[in-house]
C-alpha cells in the first residue's frame, strides 16, 4: 500500500503505483495538484483509498494496512482495469483528445 502526499499529491508516482496494481490511499484537495491522485484513481476503476478528509485518509490507511483481502481486491480491481478502464486506454484519449481540438476549432471559427 502507499500513502500519496498532500497537498501535492504523486503523478507519475501515482500512476506507477496503479499500474502495478499497488493499493493507493490518498485525500482529495481543491487545488489540481490535489487532484490529480483522485482523477487517476477513478480512471482506473477504483474508489477504495480516496479521502475527503484527514480523519478519513487515516481511517484508510488502517483499512488498507490491516485488511489483506482488501489490499488483494482492490489489486484485483487494478488488474481487471487494465483491460478496459479509461486511464490505460491511449486509443480512447486520443480520440476523446482528437473530438476535444476538433470542437474548439469549431467554436473558435464560428466566432470569427
Amino acid at each position: 500500500m502507499v500513502l500519496d502526499t498532500f497537498p501535492y499529491n504523486g503523478a507519475t508516482t501515482t500512476l506507477e503505483t496503479l499500474w502495478r496494481e499497488i493499493p493507493l490511499v490518498t485525500k482529495v484537495g481543491q487545488q489540481f495538484a490535489a487532484r490529480n491522485s483522485y482523477t487517476m484513481m477513478i480512471n482506473a476503476g477504483i474508489t477504495e483509498g480516496i479521502a475527503w478528509s484527514d480523519e478519513e485518509y487515516v481511517e484508510w490507511g488502517v483499512k488498507l494496512g490491516k485488511d489483506e483481502n482488501l489490499r488483494k481486491e482492490v489489486a484485483w480491481k487494478l488488474k481487471q482495469g487494465k483491460k478496459n478502464a479509461p486511464l490505460w486506454n491511449g486509443k480512447q484519449f486520443t480520440r476523446e483528445m482528437e473530438n476535444a481540438y476538433r470542437q474548439m476549432w469549431g467554436i473558435y471559427v464560428d466566432s470569427k
